[in-house]
């Protein structure tokens, strides 16, 4: 799996170019700059605690084998590798080998959109989806209270890594209670508290906390009235054919509904007589759906609409597929020495689904260099944030001059200076006119309206620079009033 998920970085069509992965790639480069004080204060967001795991785990990859793009997503790829290895022991101990080899296979020939986020080293709902397969298995052993202890420690860091692993703690709580193990779910609060921990070393570090999100006031909060539209959208075949199925809306619908049907039997067979570790993964997709019907956040199927939704659309299912997996291996792995029928009948389709995406990840455009050719940090996003968090000694002590950042945050700090006439600066690089050009517009324009007027005002303004900077100047200072008016439609990483 890990070989052909490798292979598939060589398609420029199913490895995406994310902004958010790629600031996490420009961390990673960061710390190897020389900035680990910085550990915490360079993460994406202060809720966002896997973009600190993939950037600490990215950077012996960038070290070892260079900064290319396909160096970091190497990092995913090895997030799939663990999640088959843990679903594969999980099944082989509770059941035997024929479940551990389904789950092999289905993460061997996944969905479509499962292969394409294993390649996005996002930072948190995908990889929460390793801690709470990591609980799901944990649970499934014989009790002890070491495993205990472990259970608390995996739904610890999936929580630090991102709060969508927090239905893998409500499953947890349901199954620990359900089993009357009072002291299992004391020693597994321990191993969360130490799991969490990362979360007071980040206040110590920044003063920041990670409940501080940027989300809608809301959002976060149970809603029942939400959640009879969410049941139908989630259950539109659309919805089905862009989480299960093959990007062309036809073949997606065949794919996506057998999907659907074949989870939907494995449930309906863990209910009725299946194995322990299938009921288990029952309540972990149970628990996921409860809290994804009840919350703000949504999944953007596109219903309708010309094409199916794109992979970042669905992100808020991605910790969900491992549970499918495991359920549907579980059920099939349980049934193959009586029931081969059954087994072939709820595999067929899935395994099938999952063949022509891997067949499609070795056409052309395959092979195709470019993921080796593109560098994986892309500073032009991660500067505007992370500027902010170096001192000014740090940008003059730096000597790693790849870290762009800081000559950014030298020109958007000698700009602020004197706002009213940029003419006698002192000349710099483009990276350090860029932050020029920032200053300037958001000076303009501090309530980010991305009006014409104001655009035009900073253009003027910045005509007086010399002709080497004012071209740098002038498209930082557009483009930052370009995603402003439209972030989710439009993105200077969407091209290697």
């Amino acid at each position: 799996m890990f070989a052909l998920d490798t292979l598939a970085l060589l398609n420029p069509d199913l490895p995406l170019l994310d902004c958010e992965e790629r600031y996490n790639a420009s961390h990673a480069a960061a710390l190897l700059a020389g900035h680990r004080d910085l550990l915490f204060a360079l993460q994406y967001r202060p809720f966002c605690g896997g973009c600190t795991l993939d950037a600490l785990l990215g950077a012996p990859l960038l070290a070892a084998l260079g900064g290319s793009l396909f160096a970091w997503k190497l990092l995913p790829v090895g997030f799939a590798a663990a999640m088959t290895w843990l679903g594969c022991r999980a099944l082989l101990g509770a059941i035997g080998p024929a479940a551990a080899a389904h789950f092999a296979l289905l993460m061997l020939l996944p969905p479509f959109t499962w292969l394409r986020m294993s390649l996005i080293a996002w930072g948190n709902h995908y990889e929460a989806g390793l801690f709470a397969l990591a609980a799901l298995g944990l649970l499934a052993g014989p009790a002890s209270r070491r495993r205990d202890l472990l259970l608390g420690l995996a739904l610890g860091l999936g929580l630090w890594v991102s709060f969508s692993a927090s239905f893998a703690a409500l499953a947890a709580a349901l199954v620990l209670a359900a089993g009357r193990r009072r002291s299992s779910l004391g020693w597994a609060a321990l191993g969360l508290a130490a799991g969490a921990s990362p979360w007071l070393l980040q206040w110590l570090a920044t003063g920041e906390s990670a409940f501080v999100t940027i989300y809608r006031s809301g959002e976060a909060l149970p809603d029942p009235s939400r959640v009879p539209a969410k049941l139908a959208a989630l259950l539109h075949p659309d919805t089905l054919a862009a989480l299960y199925g093959l990007p062309r809306r036809s073949l997606g619908l065949i794919g996506g509904s057998s999907w659907a049907a074949s989870l939907a039997a494995a449930a309906a067979a863990a209910l009725l007589r299946g194995p322990r570790i299938a009921r288990i993964a029952l309540v972990f997709l149970g628990s996921w759906l409860l809290i994804y019907l009840l919350s703000g956040f949504s999944i953007d199927a596109a219903i309708g609409g010309p094409r199916l939704a794109e992979t970042t659309a669905l992100r808020y299912a991605a910790p969900s597929f491992p549970p499918a997996m495991v359920l549907l291996a579980a059920v099939t792995g349980a049934a193959w020495a009586e029931r081969r029928w059954l087994t072939a009948a709820l595999l067929v389709g899935p395994l099938a689904g999952g063949l022509a995406t891997r067949a499609a990840s070795l056409s052309p455009p395959f092979p195709d260099a470019a993921a080796l050719r593109t560098v994986a940090a892309r500073d032009d996003y991660f500067r505007e944030q992370a500027g902010y968090r170096f001192g000014a000694e740090q940008h003059k002590a730096c000597a790693a001059r790849r870290v762009a950042v800081h000559d950014y945050a030298r020109g958007r700090a000698a700009a602020q200076r004197r706002l009213e006439d940029l003419s006698g600066l002192a000349p710099g690089s483009p990276q350090w006119y860029a932050g020029v050009g920032a200053a300037l517009v958001d000076h303009l324009d501090p309530d980010f309206t991305g009006s014409s007027e104001r655009v035009a005002a900073a253009m003027r303004a910045l005509e007086v620079l010399p002709a080497a900077g004012r071209r740098p100047a002038m498209r930082e200072a557009a483009w930052r009033r370009v995603y402003a008016a439209g972030p989710g439609r439009v993105s200077r990483d969407t091209r290697y």
